[in-house]
């Protein structure tokens, strides 16, 4: 079976889609379209990483209502 007609690769490369174009608008041409799906998981990542460093910082530093 190829990996095109794979359920699941339709259903990731659906997921994934949106990310991508949002990836190719932003990155200059210099990147092959072949590379974009790199792209966009590191970009995905480094928002993560963000995400968890601000709860990290927000739940330590930041006093809760009412305690």
């Amino acid at each position: 079976m190829k990996r095109h007609e794979n359920p699941i690769y339709k259903l990731f490369a659906l997921l994934a889609s949106p990310v991508n174009r949002v990836v190719r608008i932003i990155t200059p041409k210099l990147i092959v379209d072949e590379h974009v799906p790199f792209v966009s998981f590191f970009f995905l990542l480094l928002i993560w990483l963000c995400a968890t460093a601000g709860r990290i910082y927000f739940l330590k530093y930041v006093p809760v209502a009412g305690a």
